[in-house]
């Protein structure tokens, strides 16, 4: 038999994010001292990459080498043989007739120390079992042998003989401001120990150009993109600058291609890895630099099985690699900024000047509009593609438009979901973009049989039809419906002339080219952002303006339209200044008790019964500095969704509290708890 131990559940719930000096030196002790061992364990436990927590094995029989934690072994669960990773010493001898490990598959182990503190970490603050922690932290290929080496590279943090000149013809970024700042993090990895610090780069440009001046010289670094079309943009460059000493990592890779980059990370061959957000596990043996480009982006946070935060496990592998970590962004989350004010962050700002486009600000219930979400004062300024120059309009609403009654009006809502259909004129169907649902446009309303029908509003759609009526053009529509997969979206936008005028919605963000490529830049409906339930919805949208400022040339223009002009995201882009932002984002979250001034977990209960009642019940305990607010319920096709949300200023109650939580529901049949810590959808 085997046994579970239960002391290894992680209990440390000090966020990635908020680690400072301080907190660091406290928390220090209690990552190691677990794996200070005698190497020839009799009894240790094993993790499994499943829904488990670690199982006690005896050693293997004919093995009579060092069993250490980090090392790959074999071994029966359930009935069948898998790999795992041994993660230490069992706590106490056991009497009882405990399974032995069939094998063990390398002489090394396979996992650093550190990462193993990773692990126990992941568990302990996104509140999962060990198993779960490993299957999100390491693809099935890093389990398999073929082709692995067990003697692996060790490299100095610097090699200066390499190329110790700045990297120069990328960009057209101030290179002298560049170097110093390059300098900076290259003293820093020169000094060893953890440092994060948070890069605010004036453009785009500037980001990718601190970066490339220290890769020909850092060894050992993970470098972090959050979408692919960033990696794609990225990863000739640096192959160029590092020929095989840099591995690519993503979910695209096939499983062969997958196997054989891994392996070539742990043999050491690889030292400088460049991925999206699992890149952040890359099984380096240690690590002196990460860097995180476009640290407040949102793909950074995994929304399916384990919840994580790339950019906040990339700090706390930091902290336990003592690396040096970089966060770098054009607008640094409210979060990252708020660190720096606590000095648990340290800013790199440049002083180099930029140029931007000018930005104009239309109050659309006073301007003249010529059709829904078009004003005459954007059609105007479009007049600018006759001399052929391009524009893109921006909307965040695909489809035509959406339908309302004029005898009651109601406006035609998904049975589904209840939330309004959207209307295709080509293909006359109404369509729920959240659920999926379409019906055929009908003549009549749905409610009271009225037949005065009328469109409101206006999707993409409907403004590519405008365009073409009113500038005589033939607009590109970019959107979901055209573009069901982000390989069509890069084909095409791989053509894209700067002489194009594009409507579409923000999935062409950061993929359109940049440097200035277009003269006018219209954002129709922004006021769309600013009222969705979200928190964070003000930096949502002043980071996607300032993103769209940077498509812009400096002589160009930015339009927004808006019916709340006086809207501080609206007074701080037009300055640019991402002072006033912070400074007004920060007061309004601090009066609603919000992240950074609090911590939150959202849990969502799922189940085909009403355990509204259960619910009550768990939650009727009294919670010591703990806000409960819900459960909101929702039922759709049959199935019942509660969601609660936990505010506290205190990290160990919150998580004390949800636990409790987990343990009160998690054995009621056909109920099912998922939890999510730091969720950025609420």
């Amino acid at each position: 038999m085997f046994i579970q131990n239960p002391s290894y559940r992680a209990s440390l719930i000090f966020p990635a994010c908020m680690v400072g000096r301080t907190e660091s030196r406290y928390y220090a002790g209690l990552f190691y001292p677990v794996f200070m061992l005698k190497f020839h364990m009799e009894y240790f436990d094993v993790v499994f990459p499943l829904n488990i927590g670690p199982l006690t094995y005896r050693r293997p029989l004919a093995y009579n080498g060092p069993i250490r934690p980090g090392m790959l072994v074999r071994a029966e669960i359930k009935r069948s043989i898998r790999h795992g990773i041994v993660i230490g010493r069992a706590s106490h001898q056991y009497e009882a007739a405990l399974k032995t490990v069939l094998g063990v598959s390398f002489d090394e182990p396979i996992i650093s120390l550190s990462m193993l503190s990773l692990l126990r970490w992941m568990a302990g603050y996104y509140l999962v079992t060990e198993g779960l922690a490993l299957k999100s932290m390491f693809p099935v290929e890093v389990f398999e042998k073929t082709g692995m080496k067990g003697n692996r590279k060790t490299h100095d943090r610097l090699q200066p003989g390499i190329n110790s000149r700045p990297i120069s013809g990328y960009t057209d970024a101030d290179l002298r401001a560049s170097h110093e700042i390059a300098s900076t993090i290259r003293e820093s990895i020169n000094k060893g120990g953890y440092r994060t610090y948070l890069l605010h780069a004036p453009s785009a440009d500037y980001e990718i150009s601190y970066l490339l001046d220290i890769l020909n010289v850092v060894r050992n670094a993970i470098i972090l993109v959050p979408e692919m079309s960033h990696m794609e943009q990225l990863s000739p460059i640096m192959q160029g600058i590092l020929g095989e000493r840099l591995a690519v990592l993503h979910g695209r890779l096939s499983k062969a291609r997958k196997r054989d980059t891994l392996h070539r990370i742990i043999s050491g061959d690889s030292d400088i890895v460049l991925g999206t957000r699992p890149a952040v596990f890359a099984p380096l043996k240690s690590v002196f630099l990460i860097w995180v480009l476009q640290e407040h982006n949102r793909s950074y946070k995994n929304l399916e099985g384990l919840r994580y935060n790339g950019r906040d496990v990339a700090v706390k592998r930091g902290y336990l690699d003592r690396a040096t970590v970089v966060l770098s962004s054009t607008t640094p989350s409210v979060e990252s900024f708020y660190n720096t004010l606590n000095a648990k962050y340290i800013m790199l700002k440049s002083d180099a000047s930029v140029k931007r486009p000018r930005v104009e600000v239309i109050n659309m219930k006073t301007t003249k509009r010529i059709a829904p979400y078009l004003s005459k004062r954007a059609v105007d300024a479009a007049s600018c593609i006759k001399e052929g120059e391009g524009a893109i309009f921006l909307i965040n609403r695909k489809g035509y438009s959406m339908i309302q009654c004029k005898e009651c009006d109601y406006i035609e809502a998904c049975p589904e979901c209840s939330v309004p259909l959207i209307y295709y004129k080509d293909r006359r169907i109404m369509k729920c973009h959240y659920c999926g649902y379409e019906s055929d446009m009908s003549d009549t309303c749905r409610r009271c049989g009225g037949c005065r029908l009328e469109t409101i509003g206006a999707g993409t759609q409907r403004i590519a039809s405008d365009i073409k009526r009113y500038l005589d053009v033939e607009p590109l529509r970019l959107d979901r419906d055209v573009l069901r997969s982000d390989s069509q979206l890069r084909a095409l936008t791989d053509t894209i002339r700067e002489d194009r005028v594009i409507v579409g919605t923000k999935i062409i963000t950061g993929r359109l080219p940049r440097k200035g490529a277009f003269k006018l830049c219209t954002f129709l409906n922004p006021d769309i952002n600013l009222n969705i339930p979200d928190f964070r919805s003000g930096e949502l949208l002043f980071q996607e303006l300032f993103n769209l400022s940077e498509y812009v040339r400096p002589d160009g223009l930015l339009i927004i339209q808006t019916g709340m002009p006086d809207n501080y995201v609206f007074k701080s882009i037009r300055k640019y200044s991402h002072t006033d932002f912070y400074r007004e984002e920060l007061r309004r979250r601090k009066a609603l008790f919000y992240p950074p001034f609090s911590h939150i977990i959202l849990a969502i209960i799922t189940s085909k019964a009403d355990m509204s009642r259960d619910l009550a019940d768990a939650l009727s305990g009294t919670a010591d500095k703990i806000e409960v607010i819900g459960p909101v319920r929702d039922v759709r096709r049959g199935i019942n969704t509660w969601k609660i949300l936990l505010k506290s200023q205190s990290k160990v109650r919150l998580h004390a509290y949800a636990q409790g939580l987990i343990k009160d529901l998690g054995d009621r049949k056909g109920l099912r708890i998922m939890v999510d810590v730091d969720p950025i959808l609420i």
